[in-house]
């Protein structure tokens, strides 16, 4: 079983089917003078094992892979009126939750949360885009020129940039079609340099 106030509410998760005389497909709302079913609660197979708030909003985490006839792989938000998932949620069990607005922090049996690795423990934030641009398939070209290709966020601008002491950054390439090779000529003028990428507004 587990429960969380959202404002003057309680919210119940467990194994039930039936909160006070009404069907409750393992989550239920008490408002202090009855009890109602939040959202078609889970779908098929699945539990609710954790629930926490941020905000107005109620998440919940189980093994559930549906909630309210919304797929949702084991993470789930209800803002009050309907469910969504979180991303594309976590590969396995998600046993506890835990709020520190604005992060959500999930715990468990999980291996990969969002698709990406996650070793028992994943990171959520409603305001934070945490697909950031990788680099990756570097080589050394002729006449010392680097290339490397961008694994970027389609329709965002994504920029490389790079620094010889990881202090002062230059821009070398700013770009925003998401996967792409770019080449910095400029390399053989230095003893050293690093690149990174990232998303700017």
């Amino acid at each position: 079983v587990a429960m969380t106030f959202l404002g003057a509410n309680l919210y119940v998760a467990g194994l039930f089917t039936n909160a006070g005389g009404l069907t409750a497909s393992h989550i239920a709302m008490w408002d202090g003078n009855v009890w109602s079913p939040v959202g078609g609660g889970v779908v098929g197979n699945g539990t609710v094992d954790t629930l926490t708030t941020v905000g107005t909003n109620l998440y919940a985490g189980g093994t559930f892979t549906n909630m309210g006839g919304v797929p949702a792989s084991r993470i789930a938000k209800w803002d009050g009126n309907v469910w969504s998932a979180l991303g594309s949620g976590a590969s396995a069990t998600v046993l506890t939750l835990y709020s520190a607005s604005p992060n959500i922090y999930a715990g468990g049996t999980l291996r990969a949360a969002g698709g990406k690795p996650s070793q028992f423990l994943g990171l959520w934030n409603d305001g934070v885009n945490f697909n950031t641009p990788q680099l990756s398939n570097a080589v050394w070209l002729g006449a010392g020129q680097f290339r490397a290709r961008v694994y970027g966020a389609p329709g965002a601008t994504n920029v490389v940039e790079a620094s010889t002491d990881f202090s002062a950054w230059t821009p070398v390439v700013t770009n925003s079609v998401g996967i792409y090779d770019f080449t910095d000529p400029s390399a053989a003028n230095y003893p050293i340099r690093f690149y990174r990428a990232r998303l700017v507004p």
